[in-house]
């Protein structure tokens, strides 16, 4: 999700953004850290307080894929990749870059 980058567009500290939506500073952090996910009412109102759409705060989610359209393997890959670290993920995306180079 987006909700850090629109948050600090808005120059909005996390308590800041927590009060406007009724919520705590724990909350939103959860929320940009991956650990839970706001309800559709709290995106909504995210929404009108960034000025962008629901579907802009959760662009390129992946949380957010169908995984019913994949194949088993792709769902598993995928699935492994959700639970890694940030770090982690991004030297398996390097990895994956790197076979498709040796094609």
């Amino acid at each position: 999700m987006r909700i850090k980058e629109y948050r600090d567009k808005l120059h909005l500290s996390q308590k800041a953004l927590g009060a406007k939506l009724g919520l705590t500073s724990v909350s939103i952090l959860k929320y940009e850290k991956g650990i839970s996910e706001p309800s559709i009412g709290t995106l909504k109102r995210m929404s009108e307080i960034f000025g962008v759409s629901v579907d802009t705060i959760i662009e390129n989610d992946t949380q957010f894929l169908d995984l019913r359209m994949l194949d088993d393997k792709i769902k598993s890959l995928v699935e492994l990749v959700l639970h890694l670290n940030p770090t982690n993920a991004d030297k398996v995306i390097g990895y994956i870059n790197g076979l498709q180079d040796k094609k």
